[in-house]
């Protein structure tokens, strides 16, 4: 078993990883059971959840970006905060008129876009779950076993999809006279043109109903419902209550409260049907005020280039990832592009012993400037991971001094 032991710190400095040190309550019981507690309780903070964050910054941000995706040509397109602000009203007053509540929730097909972010936060600010759904169970299934699986689980009101052409076998096989379905692309008869939702200017009607219903939730109403992997049989939802968000925001601002200070910037490829991309990457964003940008990328050959070229341009304030994404072995040339493109602290969701060799394989591998951390996730659906944080300067001295010790990943 590997020993690491602090050693007198090196000539080079490193930049301060501003994240706060914990001390932790230890309870023996006669039986033997540890109880561990934190000695620092988490801060009682005014918001409900998420999107209650969005009213805030988009009167400090105004015309700086909240979103960033490319589009066909490669581009960069943008939504602003003041414009993220307008929308999330105007879908979230769309939702309420289409008799969607805590009883008639949203399912969303297809993956990550601008779009679908306002269609997440309006649902969320004014009272809507959403479910959000792996994109492959409408466009690689052939017989549609775990989409109808998860639709007995959560039956939707509404569907959205970003483009109906892909997703026409699977909305047929889902939808009924009464539900509605919602799209930006390949609008056809009986379908809600994304364009329509928000063309139209708030009135004071709207804006009264969009914010009696946000005044209405329960910290124990559903904000969302996550499904598991499926990998024992069909998945299994897991609802996460306003509750459940609020934890997440506290837990933030305790540990990334320094971000307020900062105008952030984020890069994620990571899918909104994942408890890591879905609700702590992108309520990051939302909490802090950050310019997400979406990642086109995937860890995959003929994309990971995508994912190295986007972070040259964004060079994001923290990067998180997953094992399998650009801090992988794998992707040698995206790991070195990963950090020495993050601006401050890159930070991946896996097994500490598997991540540790993928983002310190020399001592000089981790950038002074840049340092690593490293977490796990307790399940796909989980809002919250479990992470381990030491002090700054001991974890720098402790990674030089393991590094010839260090011993191979686990295997899979």
């Amino acid at each position: 078993m590997m020993t690491v032991t602090p050693t007198q710190p090196a000539a080079a400095s490193y930049r301060p990883v501003r994240i706060p040190e914990r001390r932790t309550l230890v309870e023996r019981r006669a039986d033997g059971t540890l109880i561990l507690r934190s000695a620092t309780p988490p801060p009682d903070i005014a918001e409900k959840s998420f999107a209650d964050f969005i009213p805030a910054w988009a009167a400090q941000r105004g015309n700086k970006p909240a979103f960033r995706e490319r589009d066909a040509r490669g581009e960069w397109r943008s939504l602003s905060w003041a414009e993220l602000w307008r929308q999330v009203q105007l879908v979230g007053a769309a939702l309420l008129g289409l008799g969607l509540d805590q009883d008639q929730p949203l399912m969303l097909l297809s993956g990550n876009s601008i779009e679908q972010a306002v269609l997440l936060l309006a649902a969320e600010y004014v009272g809507v779950p959403t479910a959000p759904v792996s994109p492959a169970y409408s466009t690689i299934s052939k017989d549609f076993a775990r989409l109808l699986g998860v639709a007995t689980l959560v039956p939707p009101a509404a569907l959205f999809v970003q483009d109906t052409g892909p997703y026409e076998r699977a909305l047929a096989a889902l939808s009924s006279a009464t539900t509605t379905v919602i799209t930006v692309q390949g609008v056809r008869p009986g379908v809600i043109a994304w364009a329509d939702l928000i063309a139209e200017d708030l009135t004071p009607q709207q804006i009264a109903k969009v914010a009696a219903a946000h005044a209405a939730i329960r910290a124990d109403d559903t904000a969302r419902v996550l499904f598991t992997s499926g990998s024992t049989g069909t998945p299994k939802g897991v609802a996460l209550t306003y509750g459940n968000f609020r934890a997440v925001a506290a837990y933030y601002a305790d540990n990334l409260g320094w971000l307020r200070e900062t105008e952030p910037a984020f890069l994620d490829w990571l899918p909104w049907h994942h408890g890591l991309g879905g609700v702590l990457n992108l309520g990051r964003s939302i909490q802090f005020g950050a310019a997400h940008h979406i990642d086109d990328g995937r860890p995959l050959p003929g994309m990971i280039e995508r994912t190295v070229r986007n972070l040259r341009d964004v060079s994001p304030t923290i990067f998180t990832c997953h094992p399998r994404g650009p801090c992988s072995q794998a992707n040698s040339n995206a790991t070195r592009s990963l950090r020495t493109s993050c601006s401050r602290t890159c930070i991946t969701s896996a097994t500490a012993a598997r991540v540790w060799p993928a983002t310190s394989g020399s001592a000089s591998s981790a950038s002074p400037s840049r340092p690593s951390g490293s977490g796990s996730r307790s399940a796909r659906a989980s809002p919250v991971p479990k992470r381990a944080a030491w002090a700054p300067t001991a974890a720098a001295r402790m990674r030089r001094t393991a590094t010839s010790a260090r011993p191979s990943p686990a295997p899979r």
